[in-house]
């Protein structure tokens, strides 16, 4: 179950960094609008959250070798 959402996590931060990266606004300073900021900051915690599943499937793929 938690192997499965951890999976989940990285799919969403893979693909929000991916999302934020066509739309080249990832660090855009000079036109930051809420919108743009809020997309900058869900970004960073699914990067996050992504390096954090990544971490937890690691732990479980050397549980049950």
């Amino acid at each position: 179950m938690l192997y499965n959402f951890a999976i989940v996590i990285i799919i969403i931060g893979i693909s929000s960094y991916i999302y934020n990266l066509k739309n080249k606004h990832y660090y855009d300073e000079e036109n930051c609008s809420t919108f743009r900021f809020a997309s900058v900051i869900i970004t960073e915690i699914a990067w996050k959250l992504c390096l954090l599943g990544l971490f937890v499937c690691l732990i479980f793929a050397s549980f049950y070798r």
